[in-house]
């Protein structure tokens, strides 16, 4: 667009400078046309030459500064044209990369994921064996407890108890 309207804007200066132009040839004639009234012949002759001169000329130049600006918007054109082209391009690679990077990102969950699940059956693993092996502390406890207990209990009768009424030991 920046190119569109540098190309108009160069378009409207030749067709500017060629109005300005036809202005001056218009002035030129005018000035002609005096002249022509006060040395008519020879003068006239002159005059016509002059002016055909200063046309030619000031078309000429119109016509050289319009190829200017024709190949300086068809230049800016062709600009436009590859910066466009590049601009996909870098769209495309923008797109690609982001991809690459979601799957990345992806594989890096499911990688994790995978090793949170082994943890987690690690660990479950690991919770198993250990109340198993409180289950067979509690078991080893409660044995070398009442080993224990009858080991002591005979030793304990030695010593006489009262009896109360009715015969029975207190």
């Amino acid at each position: 667009q920046r190119l569109e309207r540098r190309a108009a804007r160069g378009a409207a200066e030749a067709e500017a400078t060629q109005e300005a132009l036809l202005a001056r040839l218009a002035e030129a004639e005018s000035r002609h046309d005096s002249e022509r009234a006060l040395a008519r012949g020879a003068a006239e002759a002159s005059a016509q030459q002059a002016a055909r001169r200063a046309e030619e000329a000031a078309a000429d130049a119109a016509r050289e500064a319009r190829c200017a600006l024709e190949a300086e918007a068809a230049r800016l054109r062709r600009e436009a044209a590859a910066a466009e082209l590049t601009h996909r391009s870098l769209e495309r690679e923008l797109s690609r990369v982001k991809a690459q990077a979601e799957e990345a990102a992806r594989a890096q969950s499911e990688l994790h994921e995978g090793k949170i699940r082994s943890r987690d059956a690690q660990l479950a693993t690991a919770r198993r064996e250990r109340n198993a092996l409180l289950a067979a502390l509690r078991t080893e406890q409660r044995a070398n407890a009442a080993s224990a207990a009858a080991a002591e209990a005979p030793a304990a009768p030695a010593t006489p108890q009262p009896r109360q009424a009715g015969g029975r030991a207190a």
